[in-house]
């Protein structure tokens, strides 16, 4: 692979997947020829919410950002989205969804939600078939649009499936992370993790801990059965608008309108967790957190003024992260973001950005690939 103009383009002597070889074996190996669909209605999209959940966890996406509920509450809250949600079904099974929509303004088409950190393809990681399939037909059907996928991690369905039409149609990709997402890769104890920091920090946080034990604060998981989901999600809202005020990613009313439509689900579900900071019965900060594959990701919060004394994000950081090592989860990741806090917290880190297609070369790599399509229009 070589870049050029700011794309990458496939060689004759380059091995996208060469390194892999049973990626190789699962792509000849698909079984049925999957057929697509182009989905432009929201009616047609909630008749396979069901089947997209379904997929989704058999999938390595996001189970909050990729779900289904997740798309179509956003596209409610914004009806001028025109939605561009490609699947690709083996007989009754869904195999593939690309939920995409069309961004007037920018003649793009992508991703519809900017409050996903991460976007992606919902397939198995091995269904190579179907994901080259769904990708190259949104690309063949795109029309005047510019197809820009944001927010694609390196490691993602969207980049293996370009990676794919790369290798063998000649597809020039650009992909140009911009966005660093820190995260702790789990293994042990949470006092395993703490030893990995440094004396400073490890001393600063037992120290704001017992200040906060010494001042009756307790950090506690809120669940279903503790708080209805409504009102966790107002509790969510006034606490993120008391923190940041007009400069909340929160204060549109679009924005309000999304979140109560989907968080209480994800609560439901287990697709979201919330932390919460109390004094008595009183609640002074919280920390909303999304599940990934097999990550807990920290996502937003707020507190209260009179909270800040206490440091509550390094309280509910921690008590997030306790709470993916006692589940068994690899990572806590703190997602978007270059703050020097979350660097003091993390382990790693991954670069996530825009994955862009040369439209000529989408012309004359698609013009070719068989696909056995349908519209639903």
């Amino acid at each position: 692979m070589v870049t050029k103009n700011g794309y990458d383009v496939a060689r004759s002597d380059d091995r996208v997947l060469g390194a892999n070889p049973s990626l190789i074996a699962n792509a000849s190996e698909s079984g049925s020829a999957p057929e697509y669909h182009l989905l432009r209605d929201l009616v047609e999209i909630e008749a396979i919410a069901s089947c997209w959940e379904r997929l989704l966890e058999q999938s390595p996406c996001n189970r909050a950002f990729s779900s289904s509920k997740w798309f179509l509450a956003w596209c409610r809250s914004y009806p001028k989205l025109a939605p561009f949600v490609v699947i690709a079904r083996r007989g009754p099974e869904l195999a593939a969804v690309l939920p995409l929509a069309v961004q007037e303004e920018q003649g793009t088409i992508d991703f519809p939600s900017p409050m996903c950190d991460y976007n992606d393809l919902v397939a198995g990681a091995s269904d190579l078939a179907a994901q080259t399939g769904v990708l190259a037909f949104a690309l063949a059907h795109a029309a005047s649009y510019r197809i820009v996928l944001s927010n694609v991690r390196p490691d993602s369905n969207c980049r293996q499936a370009a990676a794919c039409l790369a290798e063998s149609k000649g597809l020039q990709t650009g992909y140009q992370p911009d966005k660093n997402c820190f995260y702790i890769q789990l293994s042990g104890t949470f006092a395993g993790y703490l030893a990995t920091r440094s004396h400073v920090f490890r001393k600063g946080l037992g120290r704001i801990q017992r200040n906060a034990q010494s001042s009756g604060l307790e950090v506690r998981q809120l669940t279903p059965d503790r708080i209805p989901p409504d009102e966790m999600v107002e509790l969510f809202l006034s606490l993120n608008l008391s923190r940041f005020e007009s400069r909340s990613g929160f204060a549109p009313r679009p924005v309000q309108e999304f979140v109560r439509e989907v968080l209480p689900s994800l609560f439901v579900e287990g697709k979201m967790a919330a932390f919460v900071l109390l004094h008595g019965a009183r609640v002074l900060a919280i920390d909303v957190c999304m599940r990934g594959r097999n990550s807990l990701c920290s996502w937003n919060g707020g507190f209260l003024p009179e909270a800040a004394q206490w440091s509550p994000g390094r309280l509910l950081f921690a008590a997030g992260i306790e709470h993916a090592v006692s589940s068994g989860l690899e990572e806590y990741d703190l997602l978007r973001g270059s703050h020097a806090y979350k660097a003091s917290w993390a382990t790693h880190s991954r670069t996530i950005g825009p994955l862009k297609f040369n439209s000529q070369s989408c012309t004359d790599a698609l013009a070719q690939h068989e696909t056995k399509s349908a519209y639903c229009l």
